[in-house]
């Protein structure tokens, strides 16, 4: 069976606010429609993207392999009607 190791990754909020700010000007310059929304980016989806990115470099996979990304939330807190804390959920 493989071994696993748990790592702690830091990232500055500097770096996360400047990923946001260059995926918001890309959104923004590749948007079609004309209502002028801004489109909504999560601190989130930008981890993601970013972990997602650099680790598909690190493994550099063959172009026929699919990738699973997974990130897990806790949504019990936002929904407690739906999701009662004093109870189990599966």
């Amino acid at each position: 069976m493989p071994t696993s190791d748990i790592r702690l990754v830091c990232v500055p909020g500097w770096f996360v606010s400047k990923l946001r700010e260059t995926a918001m000007n890309e959104l923004t310059e590749s948007k079609s429609d004309d209502k002028g929304e801004k489109p909504f980016i999560s601190e989130s989806d930008i981890l993601l993207a970013w972990k997602a990115r650099t680790i598909n470099r690190a493994i550099n996979p063959s172009p026929q392999k699919s990738i699973s990304i997974l990130n897990t939330l806790n949504i019990r807190p936002i929904l407690p009607d739906l999701f009662p804390t004093n109870a189990a959920y599966m």
